[in-house]
């Protein structure tokens, strides 16, 4: 019977190779760290030779806190902050694509929102869940300083006819996603 060929994934020999030059190491370095000979570190670099599950842990232990999932190429979250992080960031990013959406359908009927205020910025609770946990914490207990005087204008044919406050727009754009979610289930039939 043949023997099986150990799959090659080329995404560690590249992350392997980023924890490398991100921490200043050499090869040589990170051999004699794993108790390896230059040349096998060099086959898993070039991507010649397969890293094993074992071989990630132990760079990842030596870079800590790199997670050896990362470096094996299962996920894309190089440390377990980035890990526990991502459903936060994935609400902050999914709200801002309903943001643009929400702006582009406005465009249709001519209308444009234009950030207004002379200083703060536009954010609300949701905006912080990309960040850390103190950081959130901090920006949410402090949300309205951070605003300060924002809102949003409503523009129709390049004339101010409104203003509409970071809440009432984030209210609406929810709003309008929960809507368009509705008619879109109405319109196809679940297989």
């Amino acid at each position: 019977m043949p023997r099986i060929k150990p799959e090659i994934n080329r995404e560690s020999a590249l992350r392997i190779k980023e924890l490398l030059e991100d921490n200043n190491v050499k090869q040589k370095e990170l051999a004699e760290k794993l108790h390896y000979s230059e040349q096998h570190i060099s086959l898993i670099l070039t991507g010649k030779r397969p890293l094993s599950v074992e071989t990630a842990k132990e760079i990842a232990k030596l870079f800590s806190p790199v997670r050896f999932e990362w470096i094996m190429g299962y996920d894309n979250f190089r440390t377990p902050t980035e890990y526990q992080e991502f459903p936060f960031a994935k609400i902050a990013v999914d709200k801002q694509f309903a943001k643009q959406a929400i702006s582009m359908l406005a465009a249709i009927s001519g209308y444009q929102f234009k950030l207004e205020g002379t200083n703060g910025c536009a954010m609300s609770p949701e905006d912080v869940f990309g960040v850390s946990k103190e950081n959130r914490e901090f920006l949410i207990k402090h949300i309205s300083e951070i605003r300060g005087d924002c809102v949003y204008a409503v523009i129709l044919n390049g004339e101010k006819v409104g203003e509409i406050s970071i809440d009432c727009f984030n209210r609406t754009v929810s709003e309008i996603k929960d809507f368009v979610d509705f008619k879109l289930s109405r319109l196809f039939r679940e297989v």
